[in-house]
């Protein structure tokens, strides 16, 4: 029961998140029913304590009645007292089904009281029910807000009682008695002053200080002889026989005992009816009457629960055998003298089996406790490697900002230098910026694609893609490295493959890339081969060969699988001779993972070296038969297309902070869009500002700018008027993969990276510009 309850709230927390943001109005209606269901929800309010049957009765007719008129004060205020009510007799399955309808009616409800008193069964519940009293102390506070802010000084006291006595059950002594004080000074009403010196007497026990501690529950004694608190008057009888009992004073123990045991069965007070019963059961012992005592410990049996009966029955067994044995000695001596004998032979044999199952239980307990550490060590473990990695998933995203922020810039501008008129060594010398920029960039994405590729967060992108094409492009992209080595360049391509297979291209070429350059720069004289062959057909699937063969220096045995390992090469001398990251075949190979396949190698030292790996495709046209929606081909920009961009009159607005890549952006926006009018914001709340001020077309947002960064801009633009139908699109020097996702979900419409792809950013244009016009 403890565990559903508990389960039951762990609910209970989703449940203002699922409703809804509109709150009924408290509107009562003037009718002679809903005045009958009124009238019986506030009897049964006032006589909880003092009538809890009746008050039963009543809520449930209230309740009814409400259902049947769609009442839904009438409602909620009947499911707030028929939760109170079975929490008090500790049925907590009822009081929790009970408490969560009600605390859901009372989010619909703008009622403040209601409120109130719904936080305190929900804090009642979670304190006796689920033991949680941390969880029963949020409750309690946020009652006491409420009530603070309504002025109810019945409630606020309440609210202050219930939480002292949370307080103390969580051993914050200071902060109970702190809280108590405001009870004392602010309430006049006895009962009320009657719970504060029950948690004083509780705090006070706790510390060891029993002769204070019995002084308050006494003053809670007389205090509490109320209506309205019967349930903690019960309470209080069960501490001072509790103090009694501890002091050796059995018959006053007796008197409170039997006092609270009266007044606990009247009102069906569960939870005090089986206390009392045990300890009525353990004084009738100790007076010396077993029979008595066997009478209480079946009483005290039949209301505990099955676990509870099980461990308390052989108690039981052991007075009426007791009870027995006081009887036979009456009768005859020597039989109770065997009696007598035997009893102690089982005595002995319960010690001997105790003391087994105390060794046993004490070993489970060392193992439990070791195995506890150990989880521990591991979540914390867990937690530090999980942290380091957000921490080094962190610092990539602000290093790849940083480094490509200024590469934007050395990019851009020597392209656009590169198309002004320069003589031939000023075109050489910007040329030669380009390249060493672009290798900058090169490095910077091989370090960057094995952090995403080590963090599990590289995913490839399936479309259809021309291998033979792929391979010409890749092919031609060194073609002027091995014309400068003067090295043979050739290209063989199986007139068997289907020209489109489904694949990632960007990753595909990437791989082809990374073995050619691998190739150029460990070839001095000879050739080098990029084959593409297919082994193999069955169906739609193909097995195709890529393979990359030099007569380069070639790699000796001992050093073939190093190679392969991060930050690697066959020697430290090559990375002197030859430079790189040796991360090239790493990522190579890991990308190859993601397609099912590896990289292999056959080499013999100082003849050359071949790559080769087998890779399994589906052709397209038969995906396309399967499922012709799957598949789009994207177009290349037309000329017609840039003809009605030259001619578009409208207004950007570009939000960046670093003035050299605002002159660059601006400068390319210009170029594609003649006649555009660019608004410059240094930060994101200038962008904010002249969005509402201007009427803007198209936006260009930096991400990481000061004052407001790209996504909170584009979050306060997206309220302002016309701030939904207009295109953001992100300018971001991130590199990571999920960069795209992030910012669809602060609600930009795309992103294009830094360094600046003129291309990409002309189709982003033309997609949010262009295509509008043309719908």
């Amino acid at each position: 029961m403890k565990k559903s309850v508990l389960v039951g709230f762990q609910m209970l927390m989703l449940i203002p998140l699922l409703s809804f943001s509109v709150r009924y109005q408290d509107i009562q209606i003037s009718s002679p029913s809903t005045e009958k269901i009124d009238s019986l929800n506030k009897w049964s309010t006032e006589h909880i304590e003092s009538d809890i049957k009746e008050a039963l009765e009543n809520s449930e007719l209230a309740y009814e009645q409400s259902k049947k008129l769609s009442y839904e004060y009438g409602q909620t205020e009947s499911l707030i007292n028929l939760g109170w009510i079975h929490y008090r007799q500790d049925n907590y399955g009822k009081a929790l089904e009970y408490a969560l309808e009600a605390h859901e009616k009372t989010n619909l409800l703008n009622h403040p009281k209601l409120s109130v008193r719904s936080a305190f069964n929900i804090g009642a519940i979670y304190s006796d029910g689920s033991k949680d009293h941390q969880a029963a102390l949020k409750y309690m506070k946020e009652a006491y807000e409420e009530s603070v802010a309504i002025g109810d000084s019945l409630l606020i006291v309440r609210s202050l009682n219930n939480m002292a006595y949370l307080h103390n059950m969580n051993k914050e002594y200071d902060s109970a008695l702190y809280t108590l004080n405001k009870v004392e000074n602010f309430t006049q009403i006895d009962y009320h002053k009657g719970f504060a010196y029950r948690t004083y007497g509780d705090i006070y026990l706790a510390k060891g200080d029993f002769t204070l501690a019995q002084s308050y529950f006494e003053k809670a004694y007389a205090f509490l002889q109320n209506p309205n608190s019967k349930s903690s008057w019960a309470s209080v009888m069960v501490r001072l026989g509790k103090i009694h009992l501890r002091n050796g004073n059995y018959i006053k123990a007796k008197e409170y005992f039997r006092e609270g045991l009266e007044l606990s069965l009247e009102n069906e007070f569960k939870d005090h009816i089986v206390t009392l019963y045990n300890y009525m059961a353990d004084i009738e012992a100790r007076l010396g009457d077993w029979q008595q005592a066997y009478r209480y410990r079946s009483l005290y049996a039949a209301w505990s629960d099955s676990l509870s009966s099980q461990v308390n029955s052989r108690n039981m067994g052991r007075l009426e055998a007791k009870f027995d044995f006081d009887q036979k000695l009456k009768e005859i001596n020597h039989e109770a003298l065997t009696n007598e004998l035997m009893a102690q032979e089982q005595l002995n044999q319960q010690i001997f089996k105790r003391n087994v199952f105390i060794l046993l239980f004490v070993t489970v307990l060392i193992l439990l406790i070791i195995i506890g550490f150990s989880m521990k060590r591991v979540r914390k473990a867990k937690a530090i490697a999980e942290k380091a990695n957000k921490a080094k998933s962190d610092f990539i995203s602000v290093m790849s900002h940083e480094i490509r922020t200024p590469l934007n810039g050395v990019i851009g501008f020597s392209e656009l230098l590169s198309g002004t008129p320069l003589n031939p060594e000023q075109k050489q010398y910007v040329g030669l910026i380009n390249q060493s920029a672009s290798s900058l960039i090169g490095i910077i994405n091989d370090i960057l694609d094995f952090s995403k590729i080590e963090a599990g967060k590289m995913e490839l992108e399936i479309q259809p893609v021309d291998l033979k094409k792929l391979g010409a492009v890749s092919k031609d992209l060194i073609a002027y490295q091995a014309y400068q080595k003067n090295i043979t360049l050739k290209y063989s391509f199986d007139s068997n493959i289907d020209s489109l297979v489904l694949a990632d291209e960007l990753r595909i070429k990437q791989v082809l890339i990374n073995l050619l350059s691998n190739a150029i720069k460990f070839t001095e004289k000879g050739e080098i081969e990029l084959s593409i062959l297919q082994l193999r057909k069955i169906n739609n699937q193909r097995v195709i060969r890529i393979s990359v063969k030099d007569t380069g220096c070639g790699i000796s045995k001992e050093n073939q699988s190093k190679i392969f390992e991060a930050f690697s090469q066959e020697d430290t001398s090559t990375t002197r001779k030859f430079g790189g990251t040796g991360l090239g075949l790493t990522i190579s190979n890991k990308i190859l993972a993601l397609m099912g396949s590896k990289l292999k190698l056959k080499s013999i030292l100082g003849e050359g070296s071949r790559f080769y790996c087998d890779i399994n495709f589906v052709s397209v046209d038969r995906a396309i038969k399967q499922n012709p929606d799957s598949i789009t081909v994207q177009s290349d920009i037309g000329v017609s297309e840039l003809n009605v961009l030259e001619s578009l009159d409208v207004k950007v607005l570009v939000a960046e902070d670093n003035p050299v890549n605002m002159i660059l952006t601006k400068k390319i926006v210009k170029k594609l869009l003649p006649k555009v009018k660019v608004y410059e914001a240094q930060n994101g709340r200038e962008a904010v500002e002249i969005f509402s001020s201007h009427p803007i077309n198209l936006v260009l947002m930096d991400i990481q700018m000061p004052e407001l960064n790209g996504y909170e801009a584009t979050g306060e633009i997206r309220k302002l008027p016309n701030g939904e139908n207009v295109p953001i699109i992100a300018l971001t020097a991130s590199a990571l993969n999920n960069e795209r996702e992030r910012c669809l979900e602060a609600g930009l419409d795309d992103c294009t990276t830094k360094p600046i792809n003129k291309t990409a950013l002309e189709k982003l244009i033309i997609q949010f510009l262009l295509e509008p016009i043309k719908s």
